[in-house]
């Protein structure tokens, strides 16, 4: 491992192997960011050369991987689960916290948020251009949404309870918007208003056969995120015949979801994809439908 180089391959001290576009967030400066767990939080900076590192939590607790997001004037925020392990009543016990570390001028602030999501990967967070930060959480109470501004955290605001995987993110006017499975072959699309979440149900019925595979493989991945605009044109519209001579060769020689990714992009952007695409939708959502053949 040691020996890799390439522009777009970091190795981190003391954790992951991280990819440009995938694990990296490019800042307004050009600088590359990432935020890893681990035996500690560690927040990774670099513009080429060496990366620099900085330790944000102490080592001993678990930390379970971070999201991380950048304002428009560069700064990182992050959220992320730390599990400490306390004696208690036959024996050892698991106490998680959900934590939230953002930088300011002064430093880096962290805070411990009250609704700690019942599995480990139970969270999601968007930051909007104005620093805005959004969260939802599966918790014990259901799932949940709160923001974060200048005035500090608002109440906690019911989601649905109906929701077990779920894609935050922001439509074209910086509100959150999230698309999740909800039943069988359909989609529960969730837009935020300001005031309250309203939902809606897409179908998700026309999918079949190859491009039934391809959305599964790349639904609600991070590989997926990288082809966003292709899953929703290969969702919306019929394959062309090359498109699906394509994808049937991707299946038979099984490639790698990063490699189905580039390649739907490709086909989209050569305007090959799917016969009558368009490309007008005011928000565009990647997510895994969670139906099975």
């Amino acid at each position: 491992m040691t020996g890799i180089e390439h522009p777009d391959v970091i190795l981190c001290p003391n954790g992951p192997m991280l990819l440009r576009g995938d694990h990296l967030v490019e800042g307004p400066d050009g600088t590359l960011h990432a935020v890893y767990g681990g035996d500690a939080v560690y927040h990774l900076t670099y513009r080429g050369g060496a990366p620099a590192v900085e330790a944000l939590e102490a080592p001993g607790p678990a930390y379970n991987t971070p999201i991380m997001g950048i304002d428009n004037r560069g700064r990182v925020h992050a959220l992320y689960l730390k599990t400490v392990y306390q004696p208690g009543d036959g024996g050892t016990q698991e106490v998680a916290t959900l934590r939230y570390a953002r930088q300011t001028p002064q430093g880096w602030r962290f805070e411990s948020l009250p609704y700690t999501p019942v599995y480990p990967f139970g969270y999601e967070m968007v930051v909007a251009a104005d620093g805005r930060v959004h969260v939802t959480a599966d918790t014990a109470a259901g799932y949940i949404y709160a923001f974060r501004d200048a005035n500090g955290w608002s109440v906690p605001q019911p989601f649905d309870n109906l929701i077990f995987d779920t894609t935050l993110t922001l439509d074209p006017s910086g509100r959150p918007a999230a698309c999740y499975p909800n039943s069988g072959q359909s989609l529960a699309l969730a837009r935020y208003n300001g005031a309250t979440w309203q939902t809606e149900t897409i179908a998700a019925g026309n999918l079949k056969g190859i491009r039934k595979w391809a959305w599964q493989r790349l639904g609600g991945t991070t590989f997926g995120a990288k082809a966003t605009d292709a899953l929703d044109a290969l969702h919306a519209q019929p394959l062309t015949e090359h498109a699906a001579m394509r994808l049937t060769q991707a299946r038979r020689h099984k490639y790698s979801p990063d490699d189905l990714a580039d390649l739907i992009n490709q086909l989209h952007d050569e305007d090959r994809l799917v016969i009558g695409s368009t490309d007008n939708d005011a928000i565009k959502i990647v997510c895994s439908l969670g139906v099975q053949d």
